[in-house]
């Protein structure tokens, strides 16, 4: 349990889509659509980290990387 309450009324819904196959689609949650932005860039470039291998990062190196999204 996070240590300060989360104010889920400023919740953002958002989606990361490949540009030409309407199958390959992510849909994720935030508060903090900043802080989001920078972990999903800093874990597909990361082959250090856990996630990196995950379909979702997988798609994204391999079309293009972080800059075409």
């Amino acid at each position: 349990m996070p240590k300060v309450p989360i104010d889920y009324k400023n919740t953002i819904i958002y989606k990361i889509e490949h540009i030409e196959e309407d199958n390959l689609v992510y849909v994720g949650h935030t508060t903090n659509w900043d802080r989001r932005k920078c972990e999903h860039k800093r874990i597909s470039n990361n082959e250090n980290s856990s996630k990196h291998n995950l379909k979702l990062y997988k798609m994204m190196r391999d079309n293009g990387g972080w800059g075409q999204l």
